[in-house]
């Protein structure tokens, strides 16, 4: 392993970095942003470069050094910040050298320490851009114009870092299509300022946004994970841009904080493959003083179908009970007239535990129409069904999977069964129970989700807790 050391408002010219001095010399630091480029480029993956201090730059910013395998990936060139009266070099430098923050066993978040080295390009059309197989810990990224992180084959992670656009339309890309991951860190917004996501993991990341911009998508599939949306003034979480998007790209959020007053979705809708939701979100929400007895119950799933989202006024009686907050549903509602038996809308996967044994048992999901609906009487097997897998009847590994949806060509639709026992809440009317005959020859989890394709925008309230009879 090399080490490599840069000095960001240093003087002089740069060094091979292999120490900390300040000159002209033969051994003397990286000097400067384009210093530190030079040190990335220099470096090989596995190797260190410990930079402090700051600098600013009219010209962009863009190191890069691509790796030539999936092994270098798996290797990165690790940017470490560091303390601006840090001495020791290369493998004499400890934790306490680096800029304090909650890795190092810090109270707060490196980005927050008023050492911690700042990137700043200037001039309102140059861009920072970073490509390559990095570790970043501890560094601001502040540009006047857009900020890109990555691409198709880059595998990169920051951690505690900040990223800021300062100028009206300035974009934030993250990810671009790569694989990368952000722990801790911070985005932050000026007025009309957007960010894009593309194959990204945020995890406990801050999103401070000025106003509304366009969240949008400009790749693979991004995660979410327990970040704060509350900061600054926005309040749209996802702004659906179809400028932005892709068509098999999708956000899941989990257990984020949204602000007191949102809307989960606006903007145009793009098209997506019938199988991939757009923007979905688990146990985020507004709350800020839930305690012993409570839980989050909010949910929201939307793509270009309809949306899904949690109900706890009409709900059936013994059905999903999370155990704190109570009872539960989901509402399906479609965004308008679907396709009956091809394009449809549908749940989410819901799971049932199932003691195979070769016998028959019946696998039962417990559905209620809206009270306001234009259809009022039964729904059919047409227009709604049941997609289901489980443990194989034949002792496979492999599940069996079946569908509920009447034949392509059948000449007449049936009805759903009714559901003459279970009670359901205020604004619901006609019960019914979609229902399968499965034969798990071992024990296993059976999964099943509901597809509900009406002629109109109607709305059905699904219990999410199936049966196995």
């Amino acid at each position: 392993m090399t080490f490599f050391h840069c000095i960001l408002d240093g003087v002089g010219t740069s060094g091979d970095g292999s120490t900390w001095n300040d000159d002209s010399s033969g051994t003397a630091a990286f000097i400067g942003m384009a210093g530190l480029d030079s040190a990335i480029t220099a470096a090989a993956n596995g190797d260190s470069v410990y930079v402090k201090n700051n600098d600013s730059t009219a010209v962009t910013f863009s190191p890069t050094n691509n790796p030539a395998s999936a092994a270098d990936n798996r290797n990165p060139i690790k940017i470490f910040a560091v303390e601006p009266g840090t001495t020791n070099l290369g493998a004499s430098v400890v934790q306490a050298d680096l800029i304090q923050g909650l890795a190092t066993g810090g109270a707060s978040r490196a980005y927050a320490d008023a050492n911690v080295p700042t990137i700043t390009v200037t001039g309102g059309s140059s861009d920072i851009t970073i490509q390559g197989s990095f570790y970043w810990y501890g560094f601001k990224f502040i540009s006047e114009d857009n900020i890109v992180i990555g691409t198709t084959a880059n595998r990169q992670i920051f951690e505690e870092c900040h990223f800021e656009v300062t100028s009206s339309g300035d974009i934030v890309n993250l990810g671009a299509s790569a694989a990368t991951g952000f722990y801790k860190c911070k985005i932050v917004l000026a007025t009309n300022a957007d960010t894009t996501f593309g194959g990204v993991a945020c995890f406990d990341c801050e999103f401070d946004a000025a106003t509304d911009n366009v969240r949008g998508f400009s790749g693979p599939d991004s995660t979410f994970v327990g970040c704060d949306m509350s900061l600054g003034a926005a309040t749209r979480i996802w702004n659906q841009d179809a400028g932005t998007t892709m068509p098999q790209a999708m956000a899941l959020m989990l257990g984020c904080q949204f602000p007191s007053s949102y809307v989960f979705r606006g903007g145009t809708r793009a098209q997506y493959g019938n199988e991939f939701r757009a923007v979905s979100q688990q146990g985020c929400g507004v709350a800020t003083t839930l305690t012993t007895g409570q839980s989050e119950q909010n949910f929201d799933a939307q793509d270009e179908q309809g949306v899904c989202a949690p109900e706890t006024t009409k709900i059936r009686t013994g059905g999903a009970d999370d155990g704190a907050s109570g009872g539960f549903s989901w509402d399906m509602t479609p965004l308008g007239a679907l396709v009956p038996g091809i394009r449809s809308m549908f749940s989410p996967w819901m799971y049932v535990w199932v003691k195979g044994n070769g016998t028959s048992k019946t696998l039962t999901v417990y559905v209620a129409s809206d009270s306001g609906n234009t259809e009022t009487g039964d729904w059919q097997n047409h227009q709604l069904w049941m997609e289901y897998t489980y443990p194989s009847a034949s002792g496979n590994s492999k599940w069996d999977w079946g569908t509920a949806r009447m034949g392509l060509l059948d000449a007449t639709p049936v009805d759903v069964p009714d559901d003459t026992v279970s009670t359901w809440g205020a604004g619901t009317q006609n019960p019914q129970k979609i229902q399968a005959t499965i034969a798990p020859d071992y024990e296993g989890y059976a999964m099943v989700r509901v597809h509900f394709a009406p002629e109109q925008a109607d709305t059905i309230y699904v219990d999410p807790n199936p049966g196995i009879l």
